[in-house]
């Protein structure tokens, strides 16, 4: 039976039908989509419902655009008259098609037999780490990878569903929020390599310590598959005890006690390079920030496990996809901006000032924009002050010197005090939250030749500084444009 038959879908869903297949309906589909707008003919559409959005409000338009299985979790939405403007189109009601995204992806993943599923998790660099293993094997063989941050109970089964069963390799990033849910998405997907990129504070307050989190993320290495391969940090001792049990363990860092051993690391404006000791063989990654280094060398250990050789994975790393919003350096209206708003934590932020110090010597003035650092629960306040200790470290006497620090949020205030006590000549920006109109008077404070760092959590939005500085730019444009002249 094929996996994606019409049979099969309604017994891996536990579904009942509400349009049975007809003559007309189709044998099987081709894949399943949880968005109408990216529906393609032949694929099923999956009505998902959320905060913000509910997918059975579109059923319409995924049919409109080519969808022949509907899978719905309220069977009052779906009218005669969506059932009979169709052909052969079927409806499945099941109880949950958050479950059924799951219970889907389950049995997908047993359907993979010539794919390595590798699934990362950590506290940073996942996204920036899937992407650098997907490019080190690419190099040599064909296979998919999650896109963007689809690291969740949505994410995660979308990834695999998304893989064809002639993929040599599966990439996976793994999240959490929250106790528990790192396991449920490693039953799901059973990985043969697992990846912790490093363990740090992000998240933190959800957990109630470190020692949980840790728990947490070693979840991911008790569900991988019997001959698998477990790739961890070296620096890591709270994680040792749970490596124990681990297969075929890989530990990567910069110690001697690691089995993948950095040599050095170097950074200038085409990137970071960085070599392995017993390697003859030169990385290099296109992207800003040594601690990047270590993510590379996690991507190594999982194309070695996989054959892939130095040199073919050297060859990958250099086309890796950089993300937006993760140290993403940009000239707008004349700002040298390192935009890193994707997200924070403690140990991002600190290399986000550090790269930034490296990079903006030769800049007219110095600006750092920080925004809150959100759950990090009992740890915020103090997390906050180690920043401002990093900022005070990296621009302090002996250093650069800096020119502005903006803050954004009551916790960044730690910044921000921590900050005015150590470098008193620093002009403080203090805002309570940020929208357009105070992201548009940030803006209108920066000259062309600064320099400027963004770093904050995610629904603070500090990329909106980004935003304002476009609208600048095209101000400017639009104000130096040659008039036409009519004659």
């Amino acid at each position: 039976m094929s996996f994606w038959s019409l049979d099969n879908l309604r017994r891996v869903t536990r579904g009942t039908w509400l349009a049975r297949p007809r003559r007309t309906s189709p044998g099987a589909v081709v894949g399943l989509s949880t968005d109408s707008r990216a529906i393609e003919p032949g694929r099923a559409f999956l009505a998902l419902r959320g905060e913000q959005f509910d997918g059975h409000d579109f059923l319409d338009q995924a049919a409109a655009a080519g969808a022949r299985v509907m899978i719905v979790e309220d069977r009052d939405v779906v009218s005669g008259s969506l059932v009979e403007g169709y052909e052969g189109l079927c409806v499945l009601l099941v109880a949950s098609t958050r479950a059924a995204l799951g219970s889907l992806a389950r049995a997908y993943r047993r359907e993979l037999d010539n794919t390595t599923v590798i699934a990362v998790t950590g506290s940073n660099g996942k996204t920036t780490t899937v992407r650098m293993i997907a490019a080190a094997l690419g190099s040599v063989m064909h296979g998919h990878a999650s896109e963007k941050s689809f690291n969740n109970d949505i994410g995660v089964p979308l990834t695999v569903l998304g893989a064809s069963p002639n993929d040599r390799f599966l990439v996976c990033e793994v999240g959490t929020n929250a106790p528990g849910e790192i396991e449920e998405l490693a039953r799901m997907i059973e990985p043969d390599i697992a990846v912790i990129t490093n363990i740090g504070r992000a998240h933190i307050g959800a957990f109630g310590g470190r020692s949980a989190l840790v728990r947490e993320k070693a979840n991911l290495l008790s569900m991988v598959r019997p001959g698998g391969t477990a790739v961890a940090p070296s620096d890591c001792r709270s994680l040792e005890l749970h490596l124990a049990t681990a297969p075929n363990v890989v530990r990567f860092g910069r110690g001697r006690d690691a089995d993948l051993v950095l040599s050095r690391v170097e950074q200038d404006e085409r990137g970071v390079r960085f070599g392995i000791v017993g390697s003859d063989v030169e990385f290099q990654l296109p992207m800003l920030g040594e601690h990047n280094a270590l993510n590379g060398l996690a991507a190594v250990a999982v194309a070695r496990a996989m054959g892939v050789s130095d040199q073919d994975a050297a060859r990958g790393l250099l086309q890796t996809r950089i993300e937006p919003g993760r140290l993403e350096r940009r000239t707008i209206a004349g700002v040298d901006v390192l935009n890193d708003a994707y997200n924070a934590s403690p140990e991002s932020a600190a290399a986000a000032v550090e790269t930034f110090a490296a990079l903006s010597s030769g800049a007219k003035r110095r600006i750092v924009a920080i925004g809150d650092m959100l759950e990090l629960g009992a740890d915020g306040a103090p997390a906050h002050v180690e920043l401002g200790e990093v900022v005070l470290r990296c621009f302090g006497p002996g250093g650069l010197g800096l020119d502005m620090l903006i803050t954004v949020g009551p916790m960044a205030l730690f910044v921000a005090d921590r900050v005015g006590e150590g470098l008193p000549d620093t002009r403080l920006m203090i805002h309570s939250e940020l929208d357009r109109k105070q992201a548009d008077l940030i803006a209108e404070r920066l000259e062309p030749g600064d320099a400027l760092l963004l770093k904050g959590s995610r629904r603070v939005r500090m990329e909106q500084i980004v935003a304002a500085l476009e609208r600048k730019a095209r101000i400017e444009r639009a104000r130096h444009a040659p008039s036409e002249v009519s004659s």
